[in-house]
Parts: C-alpha cells; sequence; structure tokens
C-alpha cells in the first residue's frame, strides 16, 4: 500500500482555495482550513480536512432513495443521524452539526453550507425541534431546526427558523481545543 503524504501548508492551503469557490472570504477560508488541518496535525483525523468530504457527499445526496433502498435518500441519512445527536445532547454536551444548505455536485459549492451548534431539543411524539445557536444569529434565542422523525422513507422539509433553506444536517464529531495565537 503507497501512502502519500501532503505538507501541512500545501493542504491547508488546497482546503482554503475549496473555501474561496465556495464563497468564502480568504480570511474565513484560511481560518477554517488551518483549523481542519491543525486537527490532522493533533492526531483528531475525525475532525479535519476530512469533514469536507462529508459536506461535498451530503450535497450530493438524492431527495429520494433508488434502487429497491440500496441508495439511501437525504432524509434516510439526516434521521439516522438523531440517535447520536440526542445522546449527545442528554449527556449535557452541546452538539455541532453541518447544515447542508446547497444541492450540488460542484465541489465549490461548499462554502455554501454552514456550521451550527445543538444545545438542546423538544421531541413531541416524532415531532423534533433542535434548540440552536448559529453564528450568523449570534444574539437570537429562537434559532431552531424542525423536522418528524416518523419515517426516514418520506421526504419531510425541514424547517430553520429563522426562514432559510436547509436540506438536511449531520453531526459533526468535536473536541475543544484552544485556537492557535494569531
Amino acid at each position: 500500500m503507497i501512502v502519500r503524504t501532503v505538507a501541512a501548508p500545501k493542504l491547508t492551503d488546497l482546503v482554503a482555495a475549496i473555501m474561496r469557490g465556495g464563497g468564502c472570504d480568504a480570511h474565513e477560508a484560511t481560518m477554517v482550513a488551518r483549523r481542519l488541518v491543525d486537527s490532522n496535525l493533533v492526531g483528531h483525523d475525525s475532525h479535519g480536512v476530512i469533514r469536507v468530504g462529508k459536506y461535498l457527499e451530503w450535497m450530493r445526496l438524492p431527495d429520494e432513495g433508488h434502487f429497491f433502498g440500496l441508495f439511501k435518500s437525504i432524509r434516510w441519512y439526516t434521521v439516522a443521524e438523531w440517535p447520536a445527536i440526542r445522546a449527545d445532547l442528554d449527556g449535557g454536551r452541546p452538539c455541532p452539526l453541518g447544515l447542508i444548505k446547497v444541492e450540488s455536485v460542484n465541489p465549490f459549492d461548499v462554502g455554501d453550507n454552514h456550521q451550527i451548534l445543538a444545545y438542546g431539543y423538544d421531541l413531541d411524539g416524532t415531532d423534533l425541534t433542535l434548540r440552536l445557536y448559529d453564528p450568523n444569529y449570534p444574539d437570537r434565542d429562537d434559532v431552531t431546526l424542525q423536522l418528524s422523525t416518523a419515517s426516514a422513507h418520506v421526504p419531510i422539509p425541514l424547517t430553520y427558523t429563522p426562514a432559510e433553506d436547509v436540506f438536511c444536517f449531520f453531526r459533526t464529531p468535536y473536541s475543544p481545543r484552544q485556537p492557535p495565537a494569531s
């Protein structure tokens, strides 16, 4: 097996270019890229540049399952994330979530997606409301994401408040780390 390594500065530049291509400004793209690469460098590969791939993968998921359930729908994957999110929240840990806000096969659209933090939930039968912190709305405590967990096979839209398009979401593993000094 051949293992190829990429120097950290080159990998940082590549991830930053992907983020800039998706619409991030240069400073934000570089900060995100450094954080992801730093995660890899300290041994937290599950929190590193591999996250970019998950966003790209989920942006391409179909709205409905195909081939007798062999290919799952975006809805199936979203509902399947709920048990791990619930475990985090029930354990008193906020849960970072990746929001897929664009359906696209263009890797440069990855920067149109977003990351938020779930800090609580209300579950009424199968109707789920996640309580969220969204850095785009830092002074609001009414940011929510609502969906039904009744069936992963029926495409039911997500409702994001404030009103924005969100196609799906996924849990992003996270470990706190002090940011590097500038």
